[in-house]
């Protein structure tokens, strides 16, 4: 039988059993208190003494919201890596492997599509030889052969070169792999988060990222885009896109030593060269 010893009311130890009651089984006193008249059941604390026993178990509801939560930070992390994964997505049908053959010398770079029509356009120091000031060409290279990321491979031929910019269109048979880029018209910005497209030291495709460091940087008189994009000598002639996956200009070059200084034609010094190529070579892009 289960007792009491103490009144829970007023603590007095003097207790008076007056009856007992049987629950679950078990035999209980029932008391009353002399100090405060207030009657008790030992049932009652065994109840209190069980619940303080049992250890608490987490609701579905609390575990739910753990998960909400968890869940919730998931997008803003997906979001991120998204935007560089739609770009490469959106271009990579755009960009070529190219290796230009001079002699017994070869040149690894990256060609930028610009028309269904199967020209494309890459640096002119990837295809020709140029002299030190770049105003000029010393020696073309004897054969240009290319490659997409759907393994379409294909001979080139040189069409137009204009050293001064280090900028020469080339063209190839027209195949539905090869898609054109969008053009980007609008002024890139400082800031401006920049994708990278390009044959990086001639291992293969691949996309690197970085910002807009400068929009206004000299060479040889004419303005660059200076991106922190970690490009490469295989970079050269490839396209940059913007986070919609637009065409803002192709990688000409860097510092050796710096890794997030690289010169970037931008889409009106193109622009320009294409419509000299179409004057001077009747081209139809």
């Amino acid at each position: 039988m289960y007792e009491l010893k103490t009144c829970s009311v007023c603590g007095a130890t003097e207790l008076k059993r007056i009856g007992v009651e049987e629950k679950d089984g078990q035999v209980f006193g029932i008391y009353k208190c002399p100090s405060c008249d207030t009657q008790l059941s030992a049932y009652d604390k065994f109840l209190k003494t069980v619940k303080k026993a049992t250890p608490v178990v987490p609701q579905p509801e609390a575990a739910e919201e753990k998960i909400t939560s968890s869940t919730e930070e998931t997008p803003r992390h997906t979001a991120v890596v998204n935007i560089a994964a739609d770009v490469y997505k959106k271009a990579i049908g755009s960009t070529i492997e190219l290796v230009a053959q001079m002699g017994e010398m070869s040149a690894q770079g990256t060609g930028t599509v610009i028309s269904d029509s199967g020209y494309f356009i890459t640096n002119a120091h990837v295809v020709a030889e140029l002299e030190q000031n770049r105003r000029a060409v010393v020696n073309f290279c004897d054969n240009v052969f290319g490659e997409n990321e759907k393994h379409y491979r294909f001979v080139a031929d040189l069409v137009y070169v204009d050293p001064s910019c280090d900028l020469a269109l080339l063209k190839t048979d027209p195949d539905k792999s090869l898609k054109p880029v969008e053009f980007c018209y609008a002024e890139a910005f400082p800031g401006e988060d920049v994708y990278a497209i390009g044959n990086s030291k001639g291992e293969g495709l691949c996309i690197v990222e970085g910002i807009v460091s400068d929009i206004h940087r000299s060479i040889g008189g004419r303005d660059h885009i200076m991106i922190s994009a970690p490009v490469t000598q295989g970079n050269s002639g490839g396209p940059v896109f913007n986070s919609e996956g637009k065409f803002i200009g192709i990688v000409r070059g860097g510092h050796a030593d710096v890794s997030a200084m690289n010169y970037v034609i931008p889409i009106k010094t193109i622009v320009d060269f294409l419509q000299d190529a179409k004057d001077k070579e009747g081209c139809i892009l």
